[in-house]
């Protein structure tokens, strides 16, 4: 083969590879309300395919909405992205200004609120903050109790984690005042070592 063919032929392949690349989905703009849904969608099968870097930049594409509800759900899934990469500071406050969105408008979507809510105590309970965590899967328990389409597999899975949550408490407390060795629940994941991901506590997306 002649140095010009090997030459042609490695162009052609150069851009062959180039076609088959996609183009990354372009900023939407903050009224573009489909656009934003189409971005949060990418974002999410990028998250399922562990493509964490690709993920976060689409979710903080979507922040430029103009709609509280669904920068409440970019935030909302940003934290779980977070979550996943054991980075949990950043996940509470993805968290927390998710529920501060929803809460914004009148907390309308239940939904979206009891999800974020849930998650939240999650984090509290990977933490050991029994109380806290709690309080915040009562209120995604009584958020999802009170939807008119309400979910009885979700409520059902609330009341789960506050008796799972109830009987980790009580057992905390008696190893504080006490040194009998008890059996731990099994309903329960228990605190794991920082940098851990619990596969148990996978965090919810909307």
């Amino acid at each position: 083969m002649t140095p010009f063919a090997t030459l042609l032929l490695l162009s052609l392949a150069g851009l062959t590879a180039d076609a088959a690349t996609p183009e990354p989905p372009a900023i939407p703009e903050a009224n573009d309300e489909s656009a934003i849904e189409q971005v949060l969608g990418q974002a999410n099968q990028l998250r399922s395919q562990r493509r964490y870097a690709e993920a976060e930049r689409l979710y903080k594409d979507a922040l430029a909405t103009r709609s509280d509800s669904r920068r409440a759900r970019a935030w909302n899934n940003l934290g779980a992205l977070y979550y996943e990469q054991c980075r949990m500071d950043d996940a509470e406050n993805a968290w927390r200004k998710s529920m501060a969105l929803y809460e914004a408008e009148g907390s309308e979507d239940k939904l979206g609120l009891a999800t974020a809510a849930s998650n939240l105590g999650e984090i509290y309970r990977g933490q050991a903050k029994f109380a806290l965590a709690e309080q915040y899967h009562q209120r995604a328990y009584r958020l999802r109790e009170s939807m008119e389409n309400k979910s009885a597999a979700a409520v059902a899975a609330s009341l789960n984690t506050l008796g799972c949550l109830s009987r980790r408490s009580c057992f905390a407390s008696s190893r504080r005042s006490t040194s009998t060795r008890r059996t731990r629940p099994s309903c329960i994941t228990w605190p794991r070592p920082t940098g851990f991901s619990a596969s148990s506590l996978k965090p919810k997306s909307c």
